[in-house]
């Protein structure tokens, strides 16, 4: 769910600048997540690498820092905490329903209930308690709370490659075959190409 999001906001601009921003903001991210990692790793390599390949890790090491102060000097927007981008896609879909799965969404909103499944299936995971006190002890809240949760999944799954292909299908078609995706979907992809093109 977290990936799908991921890719609507990075998608989800109408403005190919703001596509752009968006990218390098998330790059910077993950480049300074691995900044992290190598901190780690130099510890735990440290006396066990040839020269040959410490030269090789300290060249990425650099590399990628470069890169990392690349994306930080252009960006000035973000999300600091994870549920930000299940929100910000959750709220895009709410604006703009796809044709698909319209009347679901318009029904129950997208935005708090997937927040929602999200906090309760990612509590779940990590293993907090406090989750057990809104499930109740019969298995059926577990139940519904996972049905909710491959639902919200699902239905940003879908939104991320109908987005993704309404963006690929352009002014004119390419002639290139199709990718293979359910063709509900073909609605959805129809109506969101209009805003890219």
């Amino acid at each position: 769910m977290e990936s799908a999001a991921r890719t609507i906001w990075l998608l989800s601009p109408t403005t190919r600048t703001e596509r752009r921003a968006r990218t390098t903001l998330l790059a910077g991210k993950e480049w300074y997540e691995q900044s992290k990692y190598f901190e780690h790793a130099a510890e735990l390599h440290a006396g066990r690498l040839s020269p040959a390949e410490d030269t090789s890790r300290i060249h990425h090491v650099k590399l990628s820092a470069g890169r990392q102060k690349i994306a930080e000097a252009v960006t000035s927007t973000g999300f600091a905490r994870p549920t930000k981008v299940i929100e910000l896609a959750g709220s895009w879909i709410d604006a703009h329903p796809p044709e698909h799965a319209r009347d679901q969404v318009q029904r129950f909103g997208v935005q708090k209930l997937a927040e929602t499944t999200y906090c309760i299936s990612s509590s779940t995971v990590h293993g907090y308690k406090w989750v057990h006190e809104h499930l109740g002890i019969d298995g059926l809240g577990l139940f519904s709370a996972l049905a909710d949760s491959l639902a919200m999944a699902l239905l940003f799954t879908e939104s991320a490659v109908a987005l993704f292909e309404a963006h690929s299908i352009g002014d004119r078609p390419s002639g290139h075959p199709r990718p293979q995706y359910p063709g509900r979907l073909n609605s959805t992809i129809d109506a969101w190409a209009d805003m890219y093109c």
